[in-house]
């Protein structure tokens, strides 16, 4: 572990950011989507290996927010006073 952190304070690791959207790879379906630092791509599936340009991602994205209705979301969080 600290010799991960040394090499994330150099800037010798690139930070993985998990995307919440299912693959849009027919075989896949898994929530595996991550935006990568430093990548040419969009987004890329750790599951099966999918890549996805920007403008895949973004319409993948638009297509995929088209099918989720109010039932599919989880309820809202309140704060406690």
């Amino acid at each position: 572990g600290l010799h991960y952190r040394a090499r994330s304070v150099l800037g010798e690791t690139r930070m993985v950011e998990r995307l919440d959207v299912p693959c849009p790879s027919d075989t896949c379906d898994l929530l595996m989507l991550v935006r990568v630092q430093g990548s040419d791509w969009a987004a890329e599936c750790k599951a099966c290996g999918r890549l996805l340009s920007d403008l895949e991602y973004h319409a993948w994205v638009k297509l995929y927010a088209a099918t989720i209705g109010h039932a599919d979301l989880p309820p809202a969080k309140t704060s406690v006073a």
